[in-house]
């Protein structure tokens, strides 16, 4: 938005309100070409503390005659959608990085769900970007810690050499879902209410589920299907316990991936034969090294201080926020 000048600023309480405008007849950019004002919106967001007051920024945003129909300016200071500035939201992010969402709600009086919000957009949005090719796995150490009573583990993996956390059945259940949704597509029958069967799975399913599950399988010409059944024979190569074994079932695996000829299968068996090198090594020395116990120390402490998730996925997210080493993008605030 091309921000013309500073309307002005108000103190009410304890409150700061910071407006900001654009003189009359100013024309924006879009796509090189510069548009004139069709209306406006008033629009607000809310945005680092001055001092002990809080503290918002207000701007009548513009929608602009385009040769493709009216759109809205995007704003520099916010992303769209959001209603903090982008200063604000890597202050969150950082404070999340060192204390609970909890305590940051109480901070900054920031209700707990949109800060959730704001920390799944820019961990799932940088997980996803994230390139190990340059840089090959070699050492891979694996471990489990308990999430609660009754057997419920989350298994970390994590590369030794650069203590950074990353999810190898992530990949696998991405590729699933990516070959799932590309047959889907081709109005396949039978593909409804199937995708949390196929990719999560109830720990006990019900007899119902089970059989529409044993149903869907049996469709063996399905490349879903196929995938499916490769996934979960690579979960199985993990509980060999000689290295000579191990080494033996994922090349005999990585065959099978190749001679099923599906495409998404093929780029994540090359992936993983590409580190499979230090998948290896947890079976040949089984490294679950200081590194690895103390980071379990870690995440148990992080599972203590994030009493009252609503759900695995926020632990997920916090234990890739302390220990993934992300690179946000968001401006810095020192």
């Amino acid at each position: 938005m091309d921000l013309k000048y500073l309307s002005c600023i108000e103190q009410k309480g304890l409150v700061v309100h910071i407006h900001v405008d654009f003189k009359r007849g100013a024309k924006f950019p879009y796509k090189g070409e510069l548009c004139r004002v069709h209306d406006t919106v008033i629009r607000e967001w809310r945005h680092m503390n001055l001092f002990q007051h809080k503290t918002y920024l207000h701007a009548r945003v513009p929608r602009i005659y385009t040769p493709e129909g009216v759109k809205q300016v995007q704003v520099p200071w916010a992303r769209e959608g959001s209603g903090f500035t982008l200063f604000f939201e890597a202050l969150l992010l950082s404070l999340a990085q060192v204390t609970s969402v909890a305590q940051v709600h109480q901070l900054y009086d920031v209700s707990e769900n949109r800060i959730w919000r704001v920390l799944e957009h820019y961990i799932e949005k940088e997980v996803e970007f994230q390139d190990f090719s340059e840089g090959p796995v070699t050492t891979l150490s694996i471990d489990e810690v308990a999430r609660k009573k009754g057997h419920v583990y989350l298994t970390s993996f994590m590369v030794l050499e650069q203590a950074k956390v990353v999810q190898v059945m992530k990949l696998l259940n991405d590729v699933l879902n990516s070959i799932r949704r590309r047959e889907r597509k081709e109005n396949i029958p039978r593909f409804n209410k199937i995708r949390y069967l196929l990719l999560k799975g109830p720990k006990k399913p019900k007899k119902r589920q089970r059989e529409q599950l044993d149903d869907f399988l049996t469709q063996a010409n399905l490349d879903t299907v196929k995938a499916y059944s490769l996934i979960q024979m690579f979960k199985r190569g993990y509980k060999y316990k000689k290295p000579s074994w191990v080494g033996e079932f994922f090349h005999h695996w990585i065959k099978l991936c190749q001679q099923s000829k599906i495409p998404e299968i093929l780029k994540a068996a090359q992936a993983i034969l590409t580190h499979l090198k230090g998948i290896m090594a947890y079976f040949t020395y089984r490294v679950t090294n200081a590194v690895m116990e103390g980071n379990n120390s870690k995440l148990r402490t992080i599972s203590k201080r994030s009493y009252g998730f609503k759900s695995l996925r926020y632990l997920r997210l916090m234990l890739f926020l302390v220990f993934g080493r992300l690179k946000f993008d968001v401006p810095r605030l020192a």
